[in-house]
């Protein structure tokens, strides 16, 4: 993907669009990312009531269908996924991670090209919520990964 791009799409990223990471964690499953573990991310969907139907509704859905992008910001410190969900509920909402203290949930999503989005509220762990409604959603877009790769390895060394 061409920097202007990438450029355009973090310029579309504001507050309102964000969407709170409360917890993460990974779990294993044979059948997903060649058994490796998937990222699961537990947001906060207060704010985002059409993710909460998008979860429930997937779960009817024979697929769903997304498009994702990664952007970096200006200083470097955060990362940044937007993710334009397009059925069976339209919304678009970005994930911001902390490079320094998320870049490991990062890197196994950019590896796996795969994580699990569970809605949740505040004080919820992927420990003792297993058995809610979640989703998998693909993250097949690397048009960042040289880039974060450097980045990474700056923060680990």
């Amino acid at each position: 993907m061409k920097k202007d791009n990438e450029t355009q799409i973090l310029g579309s990223i504001t507050p309102e669009i964000i969407l709170p990471i409360i917890s993460d964690g990974a779990i294993a499953s044979s059948g997903l990312a060649e058994a490796r573990f998937i990222p699961i991310l537990i947001v906060d969907t207060s704010m985002h009531t059409s993710i909460d139907d998008l979860v429930r509704l997937h779960d009817s859905a024979e697929s769903g269908d997304v498009d994702s992008l990664w952007g970096i910001d200006k200083h470097n410190d955060h990362i940044y996924l937007h993710l334009e969900f397009k059925q069976p509920v339209k919304t678009i909402v970005a994930l911001k991670f902390d490079i320094l203290k998320q870049g490991g949930i990062v890197d196994t999503i950019m590896s796996t090209r795969i994580l699990n989005l569970q809605p949740g509220k505040i004080g919820d762990r992927p420990g003792n919520t297993l058995d809610k409604p979640s989703i998998y959603v693909e993250v097949p877009d690397r048009s960042l990964k040289d880039v974060w790769t450097k980045r990474w390895k700056k923060v680990l060394i």
